[in-house]
């Protein structure tokens, strides 16, 4: 089964997304394509080493990316997009011109039409809106096109000059978007295989004019490219390929755990510079040597393995009476829940009232990087769900992202919400009574924190790695 999804989606989303196909019945192997990937297998079955861009503006956003082809799979060189601009836009813009030229006669009405009182008043701006976007669409194919309208307005006929020059400022971001994506993936124009067009809205004439006046290049596109993602995802190939998509300017995430995620624990397909360099056969003495070290390696570690039991504690261990603390305050299971933020923050034993916590028979306070992490070990998988449960059913009417994580020996599930500009995330243990509570407070606008961002804050410096 396979699933698209945005390729500037980081692992927060991927995780939301994958858990919603679960929930939704999905089973099996389920695979997450990026559109980009999926539009370019649709389109063009790429030769190692060549790569194509994609435009793709669809009924909410606009997502522009570069994909390179490598004997092993895709790689995204770049990506980015514009979350505030669809053809729902131009639905907009043309709705708004159409409302200039009847409102005048009879501004009472017309307000109606836009902000509904009754169930017909409804009904007649349903039928409008479908309407204006049929306009939109037919002047894509047509030199004009005629707008009906209910009473008491008289039908509008709209040119295909008359939406351009609606249109043109916000197709112009796009385009420039296209041109810096392609600069920044260091691939000439010239040298693509193709720009191709994705998405209802791409279909708009002015997008093809648009982009051979920048670019100097003729884009191609389908009869149906709202298609193109939905199809093209099922020709992506799977067997003996891994696929990534490399995001510019955005940190590493862990990838989701589940089995048939073709991102988790991928090796990640470069495109080759140059013709590969034949190996050498390794001599006899070289493996022997090598065996010999790995020999030497196992014995080390097995050793320190039986010298360092509490490095690993059992299931069963932590569910029991916590053995002593050490120096920080951390038992030896709410150590390997904290990895290394035990080491690298600021830790002492019990709860210091400096961030969200959920205390219990053993807790321990770390600050790092400027945020707070509160680890608790309570009596039972039980009282940890209750904790949890109350906890976040004090951020009602939120924003949750919730997701797996994994790690350290270690597998569980997060939620992370964001309020009065503070991110908390609660992080718990799949098989043993430990949690975990991450404060981070906005470190700009308190506004501009999200739950996606205190999901990512977590998975950048709290989650324990692997």
């Amino acid at each position: 089964m396979y699933v698209p999804h945005p390729a500037r989606w980081g692992a927060p989303r991927r995780n939301t997304l994958m858990s919603a196909a679960r929930l939704a019945g999905m089973t099996g192997n389920i695979v997450l394509v990026p559109e980009p990937v999926a539009a370019a297998a649709h389109f063009n079955r790429l030769a190692p080493g060549s790569s194509l861009a994609v435009y793709d503006l669809g009924s909410g956003t606009f997502d522009v990316a570069v994909v390179a082809a490598s004997p092993q799979g895709f790689t995204v060189l770049a990506e980015d997009g514009l979350p505030d601009l669809g053809g729902t836009d131009m639905d907009q813009l043309l709705l708004e011109y159409v409302g200039r030229q009847v409102s005048n006669r009879d501004a009472a009405k017309w307000q109606l039409l836009l902000r509904p009182e009754s169930t017909a008043d409804r009904r007649a701006q349903r039928a409008l809106i479908e309407d204006v976007r049929a306009a939109k669409e037919a002047l894509s194919r047509h030199p004009q096109t005629v707008v009906p309208m209910p009473e008491p307005f008289a039908d509008v006929t709209v040119t295909r000059p008359e939406l351009e020059a609606l249109i043109r400022p916000n197709l112009t971001r796009t385009v420039e978007l296209l041109s810096s994506t392609i600069a920044a993936s260091g691939v000439h124009p010239m040298s693509l295989a193709g720009i191709y067009l994705v998405g209802g809205a791409s279909r708009m004439p002015l997008v093809g004019t648009l982009i051979g006046e920048r670019l100097r290049v003729a884009p191609a596109s389908l009869d149906q490219p709202e298609t193109a993602v939905a199809l093209g995802a099922h020709l992506v190939p799977r067997d003996g390929v891994t696929i990534r998509t490399r995001v510019t300017a955005a940190p590493a995430a862990p990838q989701y755990p589940t089995t048939g995620d073709f991102m988790a624990g991928a090796q990640f397909p470069q495109l080759a510079a140059s013709a590969p360099v034949p190996q050498k056969r390794a001599s006899k003495a070289t493996l022997v040597a090598l065996g010999a070290i790995v020999l030497v390696a196992l014995v080390v570690l097995g050793g320190f393995l039986v010298a360092s039991p509490s490095r690993f504690p059992s299931a069963a261990t932590c569910a029991g009476t916590p053995g002593s603390p050490d120096d920080k305050g951390f038992t030896n299971c709410t150590r390997q829940l904290a990895g290394p933020v035990a080491d690298q923050g600021d830790c002492h034993g019990g709860d210091d009232g400096s961030g969200v916590a959920v205390t219990g028979l053993a807790d321990v306070t770390c600050h790092i990087d400027g945020q707070t992490v509160v680890y608790t070990q309570t009596g039972s998988l039980d009282e940890v769900n209750v904790k949890v449960r109350a906890l976040m059913d004090a951020y009602p009417n939120t924003t949750r992202v919730r997701a797996q994580w994994k790690g350290n020996g270690l597998s569980g599930e997060y939620q992370a919400v964001a309020a009065s500009g503070v991110g908390v995330v609660v992080f718990t243990v799949s098989d043993r009574p430990l949690v975990g509570v991450l404060t981070a407070p906005a470190t700009g606008d308190p506004t501009s924190l999200t739950a996606a961002k205190a999901a990512a804050a977590f998975e950048r410096s709290v989650q324990p790695g692997t």
